[in-house]
C-alpha cells in the first residue's frame, strides 16, 4: 500500500472470505469445446501453408493440453468455428487450464488475449462483459495449487463433474469494496510479491552468470600472466588467500616464477611434453563391456577428472581387436592418468582418465600421455584451451585440428626455483586453480540452492494466500 500509494483505508486482517464449489458457481460460465480432431504436425503443416500462400492472413493461437500454442490457424476455417473463441470481456479475459493428462490436469493455466483456438484437452472459462463476480486474475492465483490439492490426474480428470468438489475462498465485500474490488486488489498484491520474487531470482542468475564467466576468465588470465612476469594484484591477492588458508607453500611467491614455452606434442621426433595417439571407431553395443567415448560423453563429465566412466555406448574386445588387430598400437586402452581433449567438432574439452576401468575413445579425441616431469592436472587446465585458440586464429576446415596446427601448440612449463622443482610447482598451480574452482562453486551452489528457495516460496505464499481457514 505504501509502495503504490492505493488502498490507504484497507487492512487484510479485517477482510473476510467465504468458501465456495466455485465450479458450481460459475457453471454458465464453462465453454464447451470439442476435438480439433488434427495431430499436431497437421496443424504445423496447415500453419506453414497459410504463412507461404496467404501471408496477409492474421493468425490466431492454438492451445491443447500444454501452457503453449501448438500452432497458429486463421479464423475462417469452416470445420474449427466451434473451437474457435473470441474475448468478450478484455478487463476480465477468459481463463483456461488443462483437464487431462498425468502431468497436465489441473495445470498449465493461461488468460487469454484476443482470439484464440481450443482443443477439447482445456477447460475454459470465460466471463461476460458487465460479469462482476469473479475477477480472472484471482481465479487463476487461487486454483494454481488445484491438481496437488484435488490430485487430479490421467485417471480423475478435471472434467466438470470432479471440478465440483474444488473450494476457494472469496472475499466479502467491506466498506466502500465490492467482493470483486477486493479480489482485483489480493490479484495486484500477489503480482505485487512476485515480481519482488523474479526480481531476486532474476539478480541470483545474473550471479551465476558471473560466477561461471568469471571462474573461466581467472584461469585464462592466470595462464596469460604467468608465463609474462606481468600478474595482476587480484591474482597475487588470490594465491596468498590461498597460502594462507592451505598453510602451505609460504615460502613460493607467484610473481618470482620464471616459465619456458614447450611443444605440447610429440610427433616422433622426441620433441615434446606429451606422447599422442588419436581413438577410433569400432562395432558398439548396448551391453558391452567396455566403455567407449564420443565428445558428447566428455561435455558431460562436470569435473576435470573422469574417476566413474558413463559413456552412452559401449564396445567389446572382440570388436576392438576386429577393427585395429590385436597388435596395433591403437589396441592399448586409455591409460589411467591420459588427458582426453576433443579436436573437433566441439574443439578443446579436455578430461584426465583416472579410473582403472578399460576405455577406449573415436578419432575426434587426442590421448596425450605426460612425459616424465611433466604433472597432467597442470597441462589439462591448459590444453583444452590452447586448442581453442589454435581453431580461432586458424581457418579449420571442417571444425578440426590437424597435425600441422597440434605441432605449433606450445605450453608454458614452470622452471625450478629454490627447493621448488618444476613438477612441484606444477603441482602447485594446478592446486591453486582447483582452489579457485571451489570458491566459484561455492558461490553457484549456494546461489542455486536460493533460486529453489526463491521458487518454493513463490507457491507456498500463493498456497498460504488461498489456504482454507
Amino acid at each position: 500500500k505504501e509502495n503504490i500509494g492505493k488502498y490507504q483505508d484497507l487492512n487484510l486482517e479485517e477482510i473476510e472470505f467465504e468458501y465456495i464449489h466455485i465450479f458450481e458457481e460459475i457453471e454458465n460460465k464453462l465453454i464447451p469445446v470439442s476435438s480439433l480432431n488434427l495431430k499436431h504436425s497437421e496443424i504445423e503443416k496447415l500453419e506453414k501453408h497459410y504463412k507461404e500462400k496467404k501471408p496477409e492472413l492474421e493468425l490466431y493461437p492454438v492451445f491443447s493440453a500444454s501452457s503453449n500454442p501448438i500452432g497458429y490457424l486463421p479464423e475462417d476455417l469452416e470445420n474449427f468455428e466451434q473451437n474457435k473463441i473470441v474475448i468478450s470481456n478484455p478487463e476480465n479475459p477468459d481463463i483456461s487450464f488443462a483437464t487431462d493428462g498425468d502431468a497436465s490436469a489441473g495445470t498449465n493455466f493461461i488468460i487469454h488475449i484476443g482470439k484464440y483456438y481450443i482443443n477439447n484437452t482445456r477447460k475454459v472459462i470465460k466471463f461476460d462483459a458487465n460479469d462482476k463476480s469473479i475477477y480472472t486474475k484471482y481465479l487463476y492465483f487461487a486454483l494454481h495449487n488445484m491438481k496437488e490439492k484435488y490430485n487430479f490426474n490421467r485417471e480423475h480428470k478435471a472434467t466438470s463433474e470432479n471440478l465440483k468438489s474444488v473450494i476457494i475462498p472469496i472475499p466479502k465485500p467491506i466498506g466502500n469494496y465490492t467482493s470483486y474490488d477486493i479480489q482485483k486488489i489480493i490479484a495486484e498484491f500477489i503480482e505485487y510479491i512476485s515480481l519482488k520474487s523474479e526480481s531476486v531470482i532474476s539478480l541470483i542468475e545474473d550471479i551465476i552468470k558471473i560466477a561461471e564467466k568469471g571462474k573461466e576468465n581467472l584461469i585464462c588470465k592466470l595462464f596469460n600472466e604467468l608465463p609474462s612476469g606481468s600478474i595482476s594484484e587480484d591474482v597475487i591477492k588470490l594465491f596468498e588467500e590461498f597460502k594462507k588458508n592451505t598453510e602451505k607453500y609460504l615460502d613460493l611467491n607467484l610473481e618470482e616464477i620464471e616459465f619456458e614455452e614447450k611443444k605440447l606434442i610429440d610427433f616422433g621426433d622426441g620433441d615434446g611434453i606429451c606422447k599422442q595417439r588419436m581413438g577410433f571407431t569400432p562395432e558398439t553395443i548396448s551391453d558391452g563391456d567396455i566403455y567407449f567415448y564420443k565428445v558428447g560423453d566428455l561435455s558431460k563429465v562436470q569435473d576435470i577428472e573422469i574417476k566413474n566412466p558413463q559413456t552412452e555406448e559401449k564396445t567389446t574386445i572382440e570388436y576392438i581387436n576386429k577393427a585395429v588387430g590385436k597388435s596395433s598400437e591403437k589396441a592399448k586402452p586409455i591409460q589411467k592418468g591420459d588427458i582426453l581433449v576433443s579436436f573437433k567438432l566441439t574443439i578443446g574439452i579436455t578430461k584426465i582418465y583416472n579410473s582403472d576401468e578399460v576405455a577406449y575413445c573415436n578419432e575426434a579425441i587426442d590421448i596425450l600421455t605426460p612425459k616424465e616431469g611433466y604433472y597432467n592436472k597442470y597441462l589439462a587446465f591448459i590444453v583444452g584451451k590452447k586448442y581453442q585458440e589454435k581453431a580461432k586464429a586458424k581457418t579449420v576446415k571442417g571444425a578440426s585440428l590437424n597435425k600441422e596446427l597440434k605441432s605449433e601448440i606450445y605450453i608454458p612449463i614452470p622452471k625450478p626455483i629454490g627447493d621448488y622443482t618444476s613438477y612441484d610447482i606444477q603441482k602447485i598451480i594446478a592446486e591453486f586453480i582447483e582452489y579457485i574452482y571451489e570458491n566459484f562453486d561455492d558461490i553457484i551452489t549456494k546461489s542455486e540452492n536460493n533460486i529453489g528457495k526463491a521458487k518454493i516460496l513463490q507457491k507456498c505464499l500463493l498456497i498460504k494466500v488461498f489456504k482454507e481457514r
